[in-house]
């Protein structure tokens, strides 16, 4: 026997009498200085039978951790109604009617090691606080705690209804714990670092913070660790809550569960998230299993990974919708590297990372993961700053339900596709790999001196898309150092395996606008809704209305190449394929009847959009650029392709001319090359002449100077290559 108090020398005298038992029958146990108390843990008993029945006097048992009651104490009154004192117990045992069990019970005990008269539910090792069968109805008030330093089994209270044969709170310290039953909280569990949690059954907690400080593991073939209510729960730093066996942790609760330490998925644990639940990932999440079939998620659960440092962003399984994340919140300055392709179909809050979903340029690589968001409902993925330094590096596949004119934002945010045709196939989708600072995998005439150091592959799904609006953010960063472009003419364009040279992308509205120079930087190409960028899978790249798959777009600031197809006006979008004008920077070829400097209409056109003089629309007077370069294409593939230089409509002594600058396209940078085909003698000097029907080619200077002009008509090129024919009746000055 251990001596633990000291008592009057009369219950001394009675403890010695008693051999192995003792029931004491006393409406209280008053204990006062001086008087000692020695049980056994499991040979003796001291039964509280009656309901007003206390622990007391000057030095009462029980009142400390120090002064612990031995033996089993066992709560019996068989009348409702009494209150488990709220002490310190080695043993503790209730049994007859209801019982009160208020805040502040601790049980250090581990059980009986042999069998002993009516409590033979103390027998299981570990088992130090068990209910007689039979016994009323049980409220537990406050937290109940097991404190022992040997392993305790903690008894399986798991009532169907809420307040009733059910714990409040559990506190769990000083040892290993476990369970043989389903085990059910109202309220938190606190397990302290001085112990461990096993729970080879149902374990559920209800409201209030729960806090992990030790470790669990939740095990047990189709058993669960559920949350529930609005309860929070927290993993601390360095401690590992594991999944194993079979076992489940379902979250319920629309508290959040935060994960500080380890969450750890063997390949038999599972996870479960239902509506509105919330997983936050601060620290490591691991899962062993090798197709992540065993998660699931609610379409309204949240996953966040928040790490200040570097994370793995857990990949999910596309066998079944609920196998994809619901919500998914990313913020904390930490990189959050994919495993695996990652599937959505909530929304995406981006607040930190980077999220690396590939590290290298491209898609189908065994390592380019995607990033898939189900886009039915809307847009789904939004940045928390616009400066493009939040983002998805890699493939980001956008797939569902798409609305057409509707912006959906891609790898940052400044980076938005919306379709006039949605993408066809039985899964419409339509992705952009993105790798900052990166060549792009078809260089072709890349020139990082021009152009943006931004690899952007594109891939979608059939032949009958239509892009209407397209929109591509970078940064500063993406410039290399030889970088000396202008960004305000930064503008889309294509290049493919085996290209040579870049082709410029359009939509039928106009060549993209741009950011300028500061941030949010982006090129953005709105398009013509009955033109559009067709995703219709062409070969090489396709005409500048198309958009290859496994293309990569490229952000550049060289001179694009525009051709003229329809005749009119120099300053009339509809004679050009881009549907605009070109502007002072590009190279453009020239396969119809073209006209400059000369009031339209002229030469069989019509005066829609061909009377705007060239002054006007590029703003400038006295030397008019209207074209890095020129070429007129060859004459015998286009028989009507021909230039017209006047003075008509631009003032006195004013020069159209060519930029000089920048190559394209096979075209001579500042070169005036004319085309290989000897041209008639007419007369185009007389601006009514309808060039229907004519055999017309080559450059003509014209003398036409109506309106009191007298200085005659000047056109500027660096050089000039004459392969063809030139009718000069003015001036054409060559090297200006």
């Amino acid at each position: 026997m251990k001596l633990t108090n000291k008592i009057s020398t009369a219950i001394v005298l009675l403890a010695v009498l008693l051999v192995s038992s003792l029931d004491v029958y006393s409406q209280n146990f008053t204990n006062n200085t001086n008087g000692t108390y020695t049980a056994g843990a499991c040979t003796a008993v001291i039964k509280m039978k009656s309901t007003a029945g206390t622990f007391n006097g000057s030095a009462q048992l029980g009142n400390a951790s120090t002064n612990r009651v031995d033996g089993i104490v066992d709560w019996a009154a068989t009348s409702g109604g009494q209150t488990v004192q709220a002490l310190y117990y080695t043993n503790l045992f209730v049994s007859g009617g209801t019982k009160t069990i208020p805040d502040k019970v601790y049980v250090s005990g581990t059980g009986c090691p042999t069998a002993f008269p009516a409590y033979a539910q103390l027998q299981t090792p570990g088992v130090g606080y068990a209910v007689a069968s039979g016994t009323g109805n049980r409220t537990y008030a406050g937290t109940f705690y097991y404190d022992g330093t040997s392993a305790q089994i903690i008894f399986p209270e798991n009532g169907g209804t809420a307040g009733t044969n059910r714990y409040n709170n559990l506190d769990l310290a000083g040892s290993g714990k476990s369970t043989n039953g389903d085990v059910i909280l109202d309220g938190f569990l606190n397990v302290q670092s001085t112990a461990t949690l096993t729970t080879a059954d149902n374990f559920t907690v209800g409201n209030g913070a729960s806090v992990a400080s030790g470790n669990i593991t939740a095990n047990g073939s189709g058993k669960s660790f559920t949350t529930t209510g609005t309860g929070t729960f927290a993993v601390d730093p360095t401690v590992s809550f594991t999944v194993d066996g079979g076992a489940t942790l379902v979250l319920n609760s629309t508290g959040h569960f935060v994960n500080n330490g380890t969450l750890a998925l063997t390949a038999t644990g599972n996870l479960s998230m239902g509506p509105s639940s919330y997983l936050e990932i601060a620290n490591a999440f691991t899962n062993a299993s090798a197709s992540h079939t065993n998660m699931t998620f609610d379409a309204t659960s949240t996953v966040a990974y928040t790490g200040t440092g570097a994370q793995t962003l857990q990949f999910t399984s596309d066998a079944a919708a609920s196998n994809n994340y619901g919500n998914l919140v990313f913020s904390g300055t930490g990189t959050k590297t994919a495993n695996g392709d990652v599937y959505s179909r909530g929304t995406v809050s981006i607040a930190g990372g980077p999220i690396v979903m590939s590290s290298s340029c491209g898609i189908g690589g065994a390592t380019d993961y995607a990033f898939v968001t189900d886009v039915t409902g809307g847009n789904k993925i939004s940045y928390a700053s616009l400066i493009n330094d939040q983002y998805i590096q890699g493939q980001v596949k956008l797939r569902g339900t798409f609305t057409a004119s509707t912006d959906y934002t891609l790898n940052n945010a400044q980076t938005k596709v919306a379709f006039g045709t949605i993408p066809d196939g039985a899964t419409p989708y339509f992705a952009l790999s993105v790798q900052p600072n990166t060549l792009p995998t078809n260089q072709a005439d890349f020139d990082l001196t021009k152009d943006i150091k931004r690899c952007i592959t594109v891939d979608y799904s059939g032949t009958a898309g239509v892009i209407s609006h397209l929109r591509v953010g970078y940064v500063s960063g993406d410039k290399d150092v030889t970088f000396n472009g202008d960004e305000t003419k930064m503008r889309f364009a294509e290049t493919w395996s085996g290209a040579t040279q870049m082709q410029k992308i359009t939509g039928g509205q106009g060549l993209a606008t741009n950011g300028g120079a500061s941030d949010p930087r982006f090129v953005d190409l709105v398009t013509n809704t009955s033109l559009g960028l067709k995703l219709d899978a062409p070969t090489n790249g396709g005409t500048t209305y198309e958009l290859g798959k496994s293309s990569n777009i490229i952000l550049t600031s060289q001179p694009l190449q525009f051709i003229a197809i329809n005749n009119g006006r120099w300053t009339n979008p509809g004679t050009w394929d881009e549907g605009v004008v070109p502007s002072s920077t590009d190279n453009t070829l020239i396969r119809a009847v073209v006209y400059a400097g000369i009031a339209g209409p002229a030469y069989g056109t019509s005066a829609t959009n061909n009377t705007t003089p060239e002054a006007t629309y590029y703003g400038q007077t006295g030397t008019i650029y209207i074209a890095n370069s020129i070429t007129i294409d060859n004459g015998t593939t286009y028989p009507k392709s021909a230039l017209i230089i006047g003075n008509e409509d631009n003032g006195d002594n004013a020069i159209l001319t060519t930029q000089l600058s920048g190559t394209l396209g096979g075209i001579a940078a500042g070169f005036y090359n004319n085309n290989s085909v000897a041209n008639s003698a007419d007369n185009w000097n007389v601006k009514t002449t309808d060039p229907t029907g004519k055999s017309i080619n080559g450059l003509y200077v014209t003398s036409i100077l109506n309106g009191g002009y007298t200085n005659p008509v000047r056109f500027g090129v660096a050089n000039l290559t004459n392969a063809g024919t030139i009718v000069n009746h003015s001036i054409i000055e060559i090297g200006q």
